[in-house]
């Protein structure tokens, strides 16, 4: 990825960012093709930008659907308007 960037003329690729994040962002884009991924999970634009570039989509976190019901209710067993003691009887 660095290497077609620097011939196409610009080593970052069109991102504004330092080139520690680049270069690290790039790495996190290479690892997840060389792993075989099929989608990244990332916020991070920059991230976005690169996996585009070797056609990795990307979802943000936001898109995440939420998260299932669970599929009992919770039972709260530790009541604090039961009586401490039992009411006797008049």
């Amino acid at each position: 990825m660095t290497r077609s960037a620097i011939a196409m003329g610009d080593k970052r690729g069109g991102v504004d960012s330092t080139w520690q994040k680049v270069k690290f962002d790039r790495q996190i884009v290479a690892i997840a093709k060389v792993a075989g991924c099929e989608t990244v999970y990332s916020d991070d634009e920059d991230v976005r930008r690169f996996a585009e570039q070797v056609a990795i989509p990307t979802v943000m976190l936001a898109q995440l659907p939420d998260p299932p019901i669970p599929p009992q209710l919770e039972m709260h067993l530790d009541r604090q308007d039961a009586p401490d003691t039992p009411e006797e009887e008049t």
